[in-house]
């Protein structure tokens, strides 16, 4: 498989990310291309009472786990699978569980 693409889509919170990559994946083909969610890679906070996690500022950039982010989309640009975190908002915690995503020839961030 040949290097993946990587499409960066970035933007203030309803500004229409979703409904553009969205749009991509119809026009290009849901075979040739996934969409990774910046929002899947918050860091747990399981370790954190859940009192206290409800209080955590969920937009700076420290809320996220950037490094594993990272990781996961130079595996999926070598053509190698990932097990994608599962983010659950309700306990603001991520799941034990993860869903594997295979490579795509086009990677939607």
């Amino acid at each position: 498989m040949k290097k993946g693409i990587l499409i960066g889509i970035s933007g203030a919170s309803g500004s229409g990310k979703t409904l553009i990559a969205n749009t991509i994946m119809k026009s290009i083909g849901s075979s040739r291309v996934t969409m990774i969610q910046e929002d899947s890679y918050y860091k747990d906070l399981t370790h954190i009472p859940f009192d206290k996690r409800t209080g955590k500022n969920f937009d700076h950039p420290e809320a996220f786990d950037h490094q594993l982010l990272a990781e996961h989309l130079k595996q999926l640009l070598d053509g190698k699978s990932i097990s994608h975190p599962i983010y659950d908002y309700k306990t603001h915690s991520r799941l034990p569980d993860t869903k594997t995503v295979g490579p795509h020839r086009v990677i939607i961030l």
